[in-house]
């Protein structure tokens, strides 16, 4: 296993800053939502708050071990770690925890592959997408075998189920398909189809249908709608007001049988009612400006893979905030999904700081385009025509520079030829004495 030269550039200290911030808040929130809840069940005051904190001392861990790896370790080792995945998903579907109805956990819930399987997804689909080149514009060399790898890890995950998580992968896995190369067709192709399988699985189950009726009465009445969790959430927020109750205040909504699961699922309703909305605001402008610093990091990447790394790792985790957020203000039916270093969860936790490790790896390695930075409607490249891969501007200048150097040199090379051949006429070599 061979580490980065510790010559290069130094990692993104903004992301450092937001991401250290987001976890300190998130312990502060998560005592003061899970308190109740773990004397509810017998435990100590600061049950959740010390697993917590264990976990977030071992994703630390996973975070620095992911930044100090070569990335060239990851493209070796990243269809061993797609298979470890498929194995860990296929486990839970036979010998997983069955909790609530679902079969999501090992180990006695310790683990959640799921959450594995969001990094696992990232770094597989960034090696094969920056192995195909121009031929990923090609369907049955591109598109098909894509749909059924990303089918794979997502029909998995449905069948848990876990139709949240399956879908969050699907988007994960299209955006990175796209930034790597694909046209508008391919796209559309895949979101129809994408559209097409979640609407089977929501409406041909009670429990998909039971969701959308859900959803349905939220729109039009989110204090009147016939489901707990919805109508606490939104009291919860509407009890925080602007500036909130104060952390650690004995509210309402922290009682046992009010918002459900405060300390996961519901953290940003109890976060809205001690924080108000001042405080939610903060939280969306932490996610806002991880935004910014992880496709900051794409755009400055030095390679197609490294720019699909962190464009995925970025996808992530912004996409899993703004679904918890809008399950709790009533925009989307509800799902499971935690809110990225807040929510309570080991294994969220660590797989989140370990896809950091690699934004801040990756950013490592771009600090030398720093004096001429790519936008990202250059990234993005909408307006391109050849449909080639959508590499980093850095790749495409230094392709150019390298071809016209070997074309000067050429060009040299003849002229000196030509002048020697003009020259040298009638010349004898030089006799050796």
């Amino acid at each position: 296993m061979a580490y980065r030269d510790q010559a290069r550039g130094e990692p993104d200290y903004v992301l450092i800053m937001v991401v250290a911030t987001l976890i300190v808040l998130g312990l502060l929130i998560l005592y003061s939502a899970s308190y109740v809840l773990a004397i509810s069940e017998g435990e100590k005051p600061a049950y959740f708050f010390l697993r917590q904190a264990a976990w977030t001392a071992i994703g630390l861990g996973a975070l620095y071990f992911m930044y100090r790896m070569d990335l060239r370790f990851w493209r070796r080792w990243a269809i061993p770690i797609m298979g470890f995945t498929l194995l860990a998903l296929l486990a839970v579907l036979i010998v997983g925890d069955e909790r609530l109805g679902a079969r999501r956990t090992l180990l006695n819930g310790h683990i959640q592959p799921s959450e594995m399987a969001k990094l696992a997804l990232v770094i597989y689909v960034a090696t094969w997408l920056a192995s195909k080149g121009e031929r990923l514009q090609e369907v049955n060399y591109g598109l098909v075998p894509f749909a059924c790898l990303l089918g794979l890890v997502a029909g998995l995950i449905a069948l848990e189920p876990d139709r949240s998580t399956a879908f969050l992968v699907v988007v994960i896995g299209l955006t990175m398909f796209f930034m790597a190369g694909a046209d508008w067709k391919q796209l559309a192709i895949g979101l129809a189809g994408t559209a097409a399988s979640f609407a089977a699985l929501l409406f041909l189950s009670d429990y998909g249908k039971r969701r959308i009726e859900i959803f349905s009465q939220a729109l039009q009445d989110p204090l009147a709608v016939d489901a707990h969790q919805v109508r606490e959430a939104i009291l919860a927020l509407i009890r925080g007001g602007m500036l909130g109750s104060g952390l650690g205040s004995d509210t309402l909504g922290k009682q046992p049988g009010h918002v459900v699961l405060p300390h996961s699922d519901g953290i940003f309703a109890i976060l809205g009612e001690e924080t108000g909305l001042i405080g939610g605001l903060i939280i969306v402008a932490l996610y806002a400006l991880l935004a910014y610093r992880g496709f900051r990091i794409a755009c400055q990447a030095t390679d197609t893979y490294g720019m699909l790394l962190a464009t995925g790792i970025t996808v992530w985790l912004i996409a899993q905030a703004l679904i918890h957020i809008a399950v709790v203000i009533a925009l989307i039916p509800v799902t499971g999904m935690t809110l990225p270093f807040i929510s309570y969860g080991g294994s969220s936790l660590v797989s989140c700081l370990a896809g950091v490790g690699l934004l801040l790896n990756i950013s490592r390695g771009g600090d030398g385009l720093r004096a001429e930075e790519v936008t990202l409607r250059e990234a993005l490249d909408v307006r391109r025509r050849d449909r080639g891969t959508r590499v980093s501007a850095a790749d495409r200048r230094r392709s150019a520079a390298q071809r016209n150097g070997r074309r000067a040199a050429r060009r040299s090379a003849s002229r000196t030829d030509g002048a020697a051949g003009r020259h040298g006429q009638g010349t004898r070599p030089p006799v050796r004495r």
